[in-house]
């Protein structure tokens, strides 16, 4: 695979991509895989690997870490979390910083050719359109994603005018069929939730087509919706093709619906073959399945935001 030299990667999350890292976050206190893992990349501190992290060792790029918390105002309200325009003022004090550093010129030539990402939306859709923040929800679904797309594509466009130039903006996972929903929404039989699966399907479709639009505006540009939806459902359509066993419970504990202070050290315990689980929660990937997918968006992408 052709190797790319990246002078900053710039990272804004949400959710899924988000449960091992404690900047600005209130994570509580997760248990550690057991298992040993390689040296935490430079930087902040990391109580775990997730998808940044094989991203960083793939691209053996530098990190910066910015962390985004929704597209809809309501859902960092609701977890008392950090919002999205908040992200911007630090990506603002970011620039500032490094243009003191190295001099307008090279400050400039660091954001252009840095590698901006965005992971956002599963917080909005899982916890507050279909979880405990549903009470205070008004709009069907189709005004719901249509409010995330524009949230998501302006989002785009205030990167760009910072002078970012090569943004990937991830879509969501098949959000169903995790753990949490399942027991929630599956049936006596835990089946993937389909209404939740097609309000995604929903989401992505307008976001592609609204990224698609928006980068032909943007000159010089390479501005990409990333589809991590499709191989997300192919490692649960076949799961032992990629060596996992079990794929509706989470590791921790129960596996059913525990997930953030629910999964502790105090009250809950680990799985004994942990690269056998699909989910590490009942919200969030496992290790092994960060790994596999960063490998696949690394492959069909970055090629496409460069």
């Amino acid at each position: 695979m052709k190797q790319y030299r990246l002078v900053r990667f710039l990272i804004f999350l949400l959710s899924l991509f988000i449960c091992f890292v404690t900047i600005h976050s209130q994570c509580p206190p997760t248990l550690p895989a057991p298992q040993p893992m390689p040296p935490p990349p430079p930087g902040p501190p990391s109580k775990g690997l997730f998808l940044l992290f094989f991203l960083q060792l793939t691209l053996v790029s530098r990190v910066l870490l910015v962390f985004f918390y929704g597209y809809i105002p309501m859902t960092p309200t609701y977890l008392n979390v950090i919002p999205m325009l908040h992200q911007l003022t630090y990506f603002q004090h970011y620039i500032a910083r490094v243009k003191k550093l190295v001099g307008q010129e090279k400050g400039d030539q660091i954001i252009t050719n840095g590698l901006a990402i965005v992971f956002a939306g599963s917080n909005d859709m899982g916890i507050t359109y279909y979880g405990p923040g549903a009470q205070w929800v008004k709009d069907d679904i189709y005004s719901f994603t249509s409010n995330m797309v524009e949230s998501a594509t302006s989002f785009a466009m205030q990167l760009y005018g910072y002078g970012a130039r090569h943004i990937g903006v991830a879509g969501m996972t098949p959000l169903g069929c995790i753990p949490a929903q399942r027991t929630l929404k599956g049936g006596p039989h835990r089946k993937c939730a389909q209404d939740v699966n097609y309000a995604v399907q929903i989401f992505n479709t307008k976001l592609s087509i609204a990224l698609d639009h928006l980068a032909k505006t943007l000159p010089d540009s390479k501005l990409v919706f990333m589809d991590i939806y499709s191989p997300f459902s192919q490692i649960l359509e076949n799961p032992a093709d990629y060596g996992f066993e079990v794929i509706n419970r989470g590791c921790c504990g129960t596996g059913l619906v525990e997930t953030g202070p629910l999964c502790n050290e105090e009250t809950s315990t680990v799985c004994r073959n942990i690269s056998a689980y699909l989910f590490w929660d009942s919200f969030h990937p496992s290790q092994r399945l960060y790994e596999i997918l960063t490998k696949k968006l690394v492959k069909k992408y970055i090629p496409l935001l460069f």
